[in-house]
């Protein structure tokens, strides 16, 4: 949560302060958005929802975090390979258009080849901006 590194606050405070907010949340959720969310019982329902949420999320999702992370890590390296060889092909079709004397640039190895290279050029703009 970046306010409370800027305000440190104890864990007590930044609890509290979560429920309070999650309690609006359900609040504004509940006002605005009826046909997706719909709280009964009144303010002390919003109060007790915000508060199990804000514990949900304190104690349960560091878990589910945990158990999920392999996951998240092969998603994670698909979108960079997504990335990367469609940057890689951008490259190649600029490239196309140049005149062939100039430039001429030829990927072989099939798909391999291009994710090959497309992540070898990732890796690299990676470390330059961590040079700089």
């Amino acid at each position: 949560m970046y306010f409370s590194s800027v305000l440190k606050l104890s864990l007590p405070l930044r609890l509290t302060l979560s429920a309070v907010l999650n309690s609006v949340l359900a609040g504004l959720l509940d006002s605005y958005l009826p046909q997706y969310f719909t709280l009964f019982g009144g303010v002390g329902a919003f109060v007790i929802f915000g508060s199990l949420l804000t514990l949900m999320n304190f104690l349960v999702r560091p878990l589910l975090n945990l158990f999920t992370f392999p996951l998240h890590l092969v998603t994670s390296l698909l979108a960079d390979l997504l990335v990367n060889t469609l940057f890689l092909t951008l490259i190649y079709k600029i490239t196309l258009q140049m005149d062939p004397n100039i430039l001429a640039l030829t990927l072989t190895g099939g798909i391999s080849g291009w994710i090959t290279i497309g992540s070898v050029l990732g890796v690299a703009n990676w470390a330059l901006k961590k040079i700089y």
